[in-house]
């Protein structure tokens, strides 16, 4: 069995439909498998960080926002 991670506020526990898309070059495969979702529990973690590290400066804000833009 192989455990991965689901977005635990949107994922439902139950079956799911996995569409896997992978590129050599220029070929796309695409594949589809059907997983189960498992509900569980983990610790839970809490981190504490300086407000600088929350609230960046103007200027890094703006690298930031240069670095989210696609392709």
């Amino acid at each position: 069995m192989i455990k991965l991670g689901t977005d635990i506020l949107t994922t439902k526990p139950g079956r799911q439909k996995l569409l896997i898309r992978a590129w050599a070059g220029e070929k796309e495969t695409v594949r589809q498998r059907w997983i189960l979702i498992v509900a569980g529990t983990y610790p839970r973690q809490e981190l504490n960080l300086p407000s600088k590290m929350v609230t960046p400066p103007t200027v890094e804000l703006e690298r930031i926002k240069a670095e989210r833009r696609p392709w």
